[in-house]
C-alpha cells in the first residue's frame, strides 16, 4: 500500500480491502467487476472494496482531505467501464449485496452491490415484487442510478418510483437517511 493510503487503510473496516495501483491484488479488483470482455485502459490511484456504508464515508472524507477525484461502481455491468477513472479512488460497493425483507411493511432493505436476481428471489419467497432490471445479475446500485427502466415497467413504473428510502453518503462525507425509516 502506497504511503498516501495509508491514513485511508486505519479508517475502513478491518474487511474492507483497499488496493493501491502497485500492489498485488490490484488488477483484479480493477478489472475483475468489468462488464464483458472489454476493459477500459484506465488506472485508478486506489480502489476500495468496501463492506459497509462507514468505508464508503471514509473514502469519500478522505478523498475530500486529499484532493483526490472519487468513482463508484456497485457491478460494474457498464460497457464503458465508466466507473475507472485515472488517478481516483475508486470506491467499489459491489461486496454490499445485503437483502433484508421486511414483509409486515412490504418492503427490502437492500445493499447498492446485490444483483436484483437475488432481491427478485427474496422477495418472491415472501410474496413480494419490485421491478428490476432485465438482467438479473446487474446489482440495484447501478440499476437505481440509471432510473430504473426494467421488468415491470410498463404496470409498475421505473423502478426508482417505488424507493421509499435511501441512505446516502453525501460529498461532503455525511451520512444521509432520505425517506421514510
Amino acid at each position: 500500500m502506497a504511503a498516501e493510503f495509508a491514513g485511508l487503510r486505519s479508517k475502513v473496516s478491518a474487511e474492507a480491502l483497499l488496493v493501491h495501483k502497485e500492489d498485488a491484488g490490484y488488477e483484479e479488483a480493477r478489472a475483475g467487476r468489468c462488464f464483458g470482455a472489454r476493459v477500459a485502459d484506465r488506472f485508478p490511484a486506489a480502489i476500495c472494496l468496501c463492506k459497509t456504508t462507514s468505508d464508503v464515508q471514509a473514502c469519500v472524507q478522505f478523498a475530500n482531505a486529499n484532493a483526490l477525484k472519487l468513482s463508484v461502481r456497485s457491478g460494474g455491468h457498464n460497457w464503458f467501464n465508466c466507473s475507472l477513472r485515472s488517478g481516483s479512488l475508486l470506491i467499489d460497493v459491489g461486496d454490499m449485496k445485503h437483502v433484508k425483507i421486511q414483509k409486515e411493511k412490504g418492503r427490502a432493505v437492500v445493499g447498492p452491490g446485490a444483483p436484483g436476481g437475488a432481491l427478485q428471489a427474496a422477495l418472491q419467497e415472501q410474496g413480494l415484487f419490485f421491478p428490476t432490471g432485465h438482467c438479473f445479475t446487474t446489482p440495484v446500485g447501478g440499476f437505481l442510478i440509471g432510473g430504473g427502466y426494467g421488468l415491470g415497467q410498463e404496470r409498475y413504473g421505473l423502478s426508482c418510483n417505488s424507493i421509499v428510502g435511501l441512505e446516502v453518503v453525501t460529498p461532503d462525507g455525511r451520512v444521509l437517511h432520505c425517506g421514510e425509516a
